[in-house]
């Protein structure tokens, strides 16, 4: 469903489920992952279901998959969807056909962030990262001494090429389109589930008991326990060009 303001100004949630109602046949579906606005529509993806609704038209599609769906999105005007066990394909007049290359791409993606340069860059659940570009699927080289993909829940490719990517313990990390980290920051106490580039340019990152908003580009950053600052800090001061 979606959630929009009444005349009154409150927020409204209004359930789409009922347009699905027939093409279910009164079958039930597991959780929705993930949501995508794309060209053809808004895809709801769950376990073993794919939704789409189209909100000029009011009409509602459903594929099923005896697997499990994977990451969905676009790459060059496609929208892709990953089969999960197959590969990745793209909808074409409402129906999925392999994209060139992607029965390389069977293990579960579940992000993916367009590089600057027409690649598509795919975060795999077995930690490896993973470039899709002209048909071909290749290692991406992320900087040495980074995590590996899979302590990143989620990412986003934001207007100015870079890659924002969240993590299970709270972290922020910046990195240029070509792997290099920028910036590392701490942003929240627990699990970061979600990261979407807002409006503005800055970063929107989703906590369990918080929406975070971090402005981007910036030179804040956070210096806490993971920088060797333990205890009670008390006061902070600059002399000579360095802080203390």
């Amino acid at each position: 469903g979606y959630i929009a303001r009444d005349p009154a100004g409150q927020l409204v949630y209004h359930d789409l489920t009922h347009l699905f109602s027939k093409l279910l046949q009164g079958q039930t579906f597991a959780d929705i992952w993930t949501v995508k606005v794309t060209s053809a529509g808004i895809l709801f993806q769950a376990l073993q279901h794919l939704f789409l609704y189209s909100p000029s038209t009011g009409r509602a599609h459903l594929w099923r998959y005896s697997g499990r769906f994977g990451e969905i999105g676009t790459y060059h005007g496609r929208v892709f969807a990953q089969f999960r066990g197959e590969g990745l394909k793209y909808l074409d007049h409402g129906h999925w056909k392999m994209l060139p290359g992607g029965q390389a791409l069977t293990k579960h993606i579940y992000a993916d962030l367009p590089l600057p340069d027409g690649g598509i860059l795919f975060l795999i659940t077995d930690g490896s990262w993973l470039e899709y570009r002209n048909g071909e699927v290749h290692s991406f080289a992320m900087q040495a001494g980074l995590p590996a993909a899979s302590y990143f829940s989620d990412g986003a490719s934001l207007a100015d090429g870079t890659l924002a990517l969240v993590s299970t313990d709270g972290y922020l990390y910046l990195v240029s389109p070509q792997g290099r980290l920028l910036q590392k920051v701490h942003i929240d106490s627990g699990y970061l589930s979600g990261i979407t580039p807002d409006k503005d340019g800055g970063i929107l990152a989703i906590g369990d008991h918080a929406v975070i908003h971090v402005e981007w580009p910036s030179s804040w950053t956070v210096l806490g326990s993971a920088e060797g600052l333990a205890g009670s800090l008390g006061q902070i001061a600059r002399w000579d060009s360095h802080w203390y």
